[in-house]
């Protein structure tokens, strides 16, 4: 690894730290993320000579005489405005300054709030506010998620088929809360989130999958689905509760989003000799908005076919009672599988990006590090190396029915939607990259 990543590396980073602190859910880490790498792209396209830029930015242009640090100045003004706006309240307040640190020993004043263009903290700051102002309506409700209790995100009157447990499954098709020890029932992450403004995709649906199996349509597939499920429960090896476990918590980054950032991370770094800056920034642009426009699109599918968790189908359909998932079933339907569309497109992107499917790097699971079964594993587990990004993301999908929570057209569904979300997204950044 380089003894210090790019600027954009450096942003990106402390992104996930702040998704890490706040508890941030997948899909607001995407469109924090793609906020936060949008301005910086947004400041950075001043700069160039052909780059579009998102926000009206693209009417501003640089002077002949910029210095070397005017770019890298308006890309970090412009990240930590938006950070700040997305992030302060909510994160805990010792930690409140970790933005302003990045700021400081870059030697930038954190407290110049200047507009006037004629300075790149100028643009930065103004490439910032445009691009909040752009997403201030885009149908997130972003003061309801990050400022209130989770209920009031949401503005579309969802209400589950079924009752939350302890109550009797009315239809076995459909998503069931579960309860916490607490007593609390589980309540639907975001429903109001097809609605959120896309990036590239031309609607939310535009890529909906077919419904899942149920018990009226095909009984017989549905039945097999979910005997899967439970009969790979019951073998899981080592191996497999190593993948279901380094996917579930992103090494630590709570997101799949924020995962594949760490991916984008490594590439970033490893490939420093060859990646200058501007490449770095469009990386980030790119990933970062497709992870964006895969969260839409597979929580319009959630939303849409509203469909069973295997806890409820193998607990009701099989009669398997006391069945649990190795991996905790998460607060939302399961149709499609967000693991499997998030890293699906996030591969296409940095496919594309770099030229080749090719990837040859591994994840571990350290020693003791287990969330799921404290003290294991006894010795670091090095899963299988990822040959391609593909590879990557298809494990990504397995993953979570090792974990137990999704089944397998659950992610087939999602490796294909992803495929056509990062694709899309893919072909519209190459309009704002305008490369000659």
């Amino acid at each position: 690894m380089p003894e210090k990543s790019p600027l954009t590396v450096r942003w990106n980073k402390l992104v996930l730290k702040a998704i890490q602190l706040t508890r941030t859910s997948p899909p607001l880490a995407a469109r924090c993320l793609a906020m936060a790498h949008t301005a910086m792209y947004d400041a950075w396209s001043v700069y160039q000579p052909n780059a579009i830029s998102i926000t009206t930015a693209r009417y501003i242009k640089h002077h002949d005489d910029c210095g070397d640090d005017d770019m890298p100045r308006a890309i970090s003004y412009a990240a930590f405005a938006v950070c700040t706006h997305l992030f302060w309240l909510a994160l805990p307040p010792e930690h409140r300054n970790i933005f302003r640190k990045l700021m400081e020993e870059s030697d930038y004043d954190p407290d110049d709030r200047s507009v006037d263009t004629v300075s790149p903290q100028g643009i930065g700051n103004l490439v910032a506010r445009l691009l909040i102002e752009y997403r201030s309506g885009d149908g997130a409700n972003e003061q309801g998620i990050f400022h209130h209790a989770a209920p009031l995100a949401d503005y579309t009157g969802y209400v589950p088929k079924n009752p939350p447990l302890p109550a009797p499954v009315k239809n076995v098709n459909y998503w069931q809360p579960q309860t916490g020890a607490d007593g609390k029932p589980q309540t639907f992450l975001l429903p109001h989130w097809p609605l959120v403004k896309p990036f590239a995709l031309h609607y939310a649906w535009e890529f909906r999958p077919t419904a899942p199996y149920n018990t009226k349509d095909n009984p017989v597939e549905f039945r097999k689905q979910v005997e899967e499920v439970y009969n790979i429960s019951q073998a899981l090896n080592p191996m497999q509760k190593a993948i279901a476990e380094y996917w579930a918590d992103g090494a630590g980054t709570v997101t799949p989003p924020g995962h594949w950032c760490e991916i984008a991370q490594y590439l970033a770094d490893t490939h420093c000799k060859d990646y200058s800056e501007s490449d770095s920034v469009k990386l980030f642009f790119a990933l970062c908005n497709a992870l964006l426009d895969a969260s839409i699109a597979c929580w319009d599918a959630k939303r849409k076919y509203n469909s069973v968790r295997p806890i409820t189908a193998i607990r009701e359909f099989l009669r398997k009672r006391d069945w649990n998932p190795y991996i905790p079933t998460p607060p939302f339907a399961e149709h499609t599988s967000g693991h499997s569309t998030f890293s699906r497109a996030s591969a296409v992107i940095l496919k594309n990006f770099t030229g080749s499917d090719e990837f040859g790097a591994a994840g571990v699971l350290e020693k003791g590090s287990s969330v799921i079964e404290p003290g294991k594993p006894l010795e670091d587990i090095q899963l299988t190396p990822w040959k391609t990004f593909t590879a990557a993301a298809e494990e990504a999908g397995m993953s979570r029915i090792y974990g137990g929570i999704h089944f397998r057209k659950g992610n087939e569904d999602g490796q294909r939607m992803g495929e056509q979300v990062g694709a899309r997204v893919w072909e519209k950044v190459q309009f704002y990259f305008n490369d000659k």
